[in-house]
């Protein structure tokens, strides 16, 4: 099971997990956990200039929200990180951290190796549209293990 879904209490969360613990938490409700070496980013959205002064057109945006290589990581697969070299671990949380990758970690992978969910698509289509959960959920997204290629840490 998750690291994160088992200690629904937030005090116990660490701190970087904390601020996505909602999220977390409202994917594994709607019943979203990631199989095999599959991980559960949420991307971050494009950034405007810092006086929102640019106007990106829909399809523009589009394209960038999918092309965005950069992420938080929200769930790590039950085989994700099993078996490679110099791991030792057999669970995937721990296999995560003795690779360096931990749950909350800003991630950067492969451009365009993140996947949408079908089943968040579905989900968002009965949600109102001004719903700050639809924008959350439409940056969620899946991706292999193999794909980061580096974690960002915090100074």
């Amino acid at each position: 099971m998750l690291e994160i879904v088992q200690k629904r209490n937030k005090e116990e969360l660490s701190d970087k997990c904390k601020e996505y613990a909602s999220i977390i938490m409202c994917l594994e409700d709607i019943g979203l956990s990631p199989t095999a070496d599959n991980l559960i980013v949420y991307s971050r959205p494009p950034e405007l200039s810092k006086n929102n002064f640019i106007v990106m057109p829909k399809e523009y945006e589009e394209r960038e929200r999918k092309g965005t290589n950069t992420g938080i990581l929200l769930m790590i697969g039950p085989t994700a990180y099993v078996g490679w070299e110099g791991v030792r671990s057999i669970n995937s949380a721990n296999a995560a951290k003795e690779w360096g990758v931990e749950i909350g970690d800003s991630v950067e992978f492969n451009r365009y190796a993140a996947d949408d969910i079908a089943l968040l698509r579905d989900f968002m289509v009965g949600m109102d549209s001004d719903d700050p959960a639809r924008e959350t959920l439409k940056y969620i997204k899946i991706i292999k293990d193999v794909a980061i290629k580096a974690v960002i840490k915090e100074r």
